[in-house]
């Protein structure tokens, strides 16, 4: 069995995740922007995660809670769910005997101007992908691990060029395109290209069934 670890930078790789089976569970990263700050996080053990928050709801990490903590009379529900996806992830980190697969869907031109523009330098998906590499195999030194990590920001990766790493359990598809894409163009070209990724191929790769359980969460 090989579990699957969404990593952002959106909702997307979540949502690809629980389209063909592929997600059991919630973790940190499904449901927030990480525009930056998925390596730091790591390393950190998610101590920070969701405190503080700024008046966006943006961590110190750069990680935007887009659909938890708009409303305080639900801080503490949200909170307590975030410890427990937190925690999860440490679990599998420290215990788990399975091939763990790090997936993340780069940040799109399209970030680059949300919140005023404040992210208008985001961190390379590539750097913080090598950075997380080092992170894991420093605090994890045991995990079977890959890192899956797909380009779409024509303004940070240049269309149609090769991008290496030098380890080889991270991969790298550029699918980066020219000027300014959306949110669901981008999607669908990340869909497109994950589903014949050979590392993100489940058991059997099938869309979910509308009567599927929801995932813990």
């Amino acid at each position: 069995m090989t579990l699957f670890v969404p990593i952002g930078a959106d909702c997307g790789v979540a949502f690809f995740c629980r389209k063909f089976k592929m997600r059991h569970f919630a973790l940190p990263f499904d449901w927030t922007v990480s525009y930056n700050g998925v390596s730091h996080s790591i390393e950190d053990d998610l101590t920070c995660f969701t405190h503080p928050l700024d008046l966006q709801r943006i961590s110190n990490y750069g990680i935007y809670f887009h659909h938890d903590f708009s409303q305080e009379v639900k801080r503490r529900e949200d909170e307590g769910k975030y410890a427990r996806r937190c925690a999860r992830l440490l679990r599998i980190l420290e215990t788990t005997t399975e091939c763990v697969v790090f997936c993340r869907k780069g940040h799109s031109s399209h970030h680059h101007d949300e919140h005023n523009g404040r992210y208008q330098t985001i961190v390379s998906d590539l750097d913080d992908c090598k950075r997380l590499h080092g992170v894991i195999s420093v605090k994890y030194p045991t995990l079977r691990f890959k890192i899956v990590v797909f380009l779409l920001c024509g303004k940070c990766f240049s269309p149609h060029e090769l991008y290496e790493s030098p380890h080889a359990n991270i991969e790298i598809y550029n699918i980066a395109i020219p000027g300014i894409s959306n949110h669901h163009d981008d999607y669908a070209r990340f869909e497109d290209c994950a589903r014949n990724c050979p590392s993100l191929q489940p058991s059997s790769l099938s869309i979910e069934s509308t009567d599927a359980k929801r995932e813990a969460s």
